[in-house]
């Protein structure tokens, strides 16, 4: 799970994704949220203006770390840290 916080309020809202997520990216042109989820082996997007998770969707068995979206075309890039080439 992952908690977005609305610092003008205080507000918290709780969302749920795969498990363990340890890496966050964010789009801010089209307002899509990734979190790469270490121990499921998955991503997972999310709507930030609803907090729903639009798909979880599976990537395979060795630990990714780090995400980046591209603003503009909306492409995702995460690393894998245990593949090489």
């Amino acid at each position: 799970m992952i908690t977005a916080f609305n610092p003008d309020t205080g507000a918290t809202q709780t969302i749920k994704v795969g498990i363990n997520p340890n890496a966050i990216a964010y789009n801010f042109q089209t307002g899509t949220i990734l979190t790469v989820n270490s121990l499921s082996n998955t991503i997972s997007i999310v709507d930030s203006q609803t907090f729903a998770t639009k798909a979880t969707l599976g990537i395979g068995a060795t630990s990714k770390f780090a995400a980046a979206i591209q603003t503009f075309t909306n492409l995702a890039v995460i690393a894998d840290q245990a593949t090489t080439g």
